[in-house]
């Protein structure tokens, strides 16, 4: 189930596009992101060009990572978690305790979007789901919003009702599947289906 509320989070980061920026001509993806990021986080100038060469320094050795035929799939996840560890350790010398959990939630959400990015495509939806999904996600996302904006809940009252929120999209996606569509999607979540 938790693979699910990660699909659904992705969803909501896939529309609102926190992690993404626009690629002007002259400005590198990586640059694009890091700007992107420095704007979600409210970094100060210093440490956004901090965060900028951290993010070089950081796409160098995914290259090597990915290149590297000696390593298999397994040997790269590996590899790829070590990395993000390490940049990690190195963002928390210049990045706030707060920026950081910003950026860990933001890179889980990250991962989060390139599974859904794939299952979306291995599902195979048809426009009119596309569309619902998109309606839906767009529901979602002023729902989440609304939920971390309320001063008067606690944390805990957010986090219980983010939580009821993300169950009750999963269980809406799931019934905009048509059966082969249902069954393929418990297949990618090696659990049961939602009922």
């Amino acid at each position: 189930m938790n693979t699910i509320k990660s699909l659904v989070i992705a969803l909501v980061f896939v529309h609102t596009g926190i992690c993404g920026a626009v690629i002007a001509q002259h400005h590198s993806p990586v640059q694009d992101h890091s700007a992107a990021v420095a704007k979600h986080l409210n970094l100060s100038p210093t440490q956004e060009k901090q965060l900028k060469e951290l993010h070089l320094k950081a796409e160098k050795r995914l290259k090597a990572i990915e290149a590297d035929s000696k390593l298999d799939k397994k040997g790269k996840d590996s590899a790829k978690e070590k990395l993000h560890k390490e940049m990690m350790g190195q963002a928390k010398k210049f990045l706030t305790a707060d920026q950081l959990q910003q950026l860990s939630r933001m890179h889980a959400n990250g991962q989060a979007e390139m599974h859904l990015r794939g299952m979306l495509k291995e599902l195979g939806l048809d426009e009119g789901q596309k569309a619902a999904v998109e309606a839906l996600v767009t529901s979602t996302k002023a729902q989440m919003e609304a939920i971390q904006k309320d001063n008067t809940l606690t944390d805990s009252q957010k986090a219980d009702q983010a939580s009821a929120l993300h169950s009750a999209t999963i269980h809406k996606v799931y019934d905009l599947l048509n059966p082969e569509q249902k069954a393929a999607f418990a297949k990618m979540m090696h659990g049961p289906t939602p009922k």
